[in-house]
């Protein structure tokens, strides 16, 4: 019955869509329009307007940022249009600020995947280079095992009747020495020295 009572059923309730004259008791459509711009930015705000009021409708389209004007008398074909353009506009607002509250939790979900992800990777990484690490260690132990062994293996054969430890140790040096001016590599030159020995 006002621009009063309409207000008041704004504050109690939550309206998509409202439909206001340009005539009406005690305030205008343009600043009931204007209010409900201002208080309920997110309605969708429908003019009904005479052919007289053209310049209360532009100022009702500045200050009240209508959606829609329609002149009186309107056709209910167009005034139910409208209604339904209005209600499919807030509808896809929802819709928008629904998928960007998802896409934002996505988001924080997606960086703490990462987060939790990078730290793994760091950890496994880690736990490869120890295991490298030691794996490096029980290969060199490993590689002076096998020289002290051939070393000792050496010594009892050396310490047969007609050999000296000494010769076994010259050939196995000098077969070395052969070896890399052979350019062959190092690993073939050191199983050279080792066949020396023995």
């Amino acid at each position: 019955s006002s621009a009063q009572e309409g207000l008041r059923i704004l504050e109690q309730e939550k309206i998509d869509v409202v439909i206001s004259d340009m005539r009406m008791p005690n305030m205008d459509g343009a600043e009931f329009l204007t209010r409900c711009k201002k208080s309920w930015p997110k309605t969708v705000r429908i003019l009904l307007t005479g052919y007289a009021d053209i310049n209360a409708t532009i100022k009702a389209l500045n200050g009240g940022g209508i959606f829609r004007y329609l002149s009186k008398p309107w056709d209910d074909a167009e005034l139910l249009e409208a209604i339904d353009q209005g209600l499919r506009i807030c509808q896809l607002e929802r819709d928008k600020l629904s998928l960007l509250l998802l896409t934002k939790t996505q988001n924080q979900k997606l960086q703490k995947f990462n987060e939790d992800l990078e730290a793994k990777v760091i950890a496994r990484t880690n736990e490869i280079k120890q295991t490298a690490d030691m794996l490096e260690l029980v290969y060199e132990q490993l590689k002076k095992s096998y020289f002290d062994f051939i070393k000792l293996f050496s010594s009892v054969i050396s310490s047969r009747k007609g050999l000296s430890k000494t010769k076994c140790q010259k050939v196995a040096e000098l077969s070395e020495k052969l070896a890399l001016a052979l350019e062959l590599s190092e690993t073939e030159a050191k199983e050279i020295y080792f066949a020396g020995l023995l």
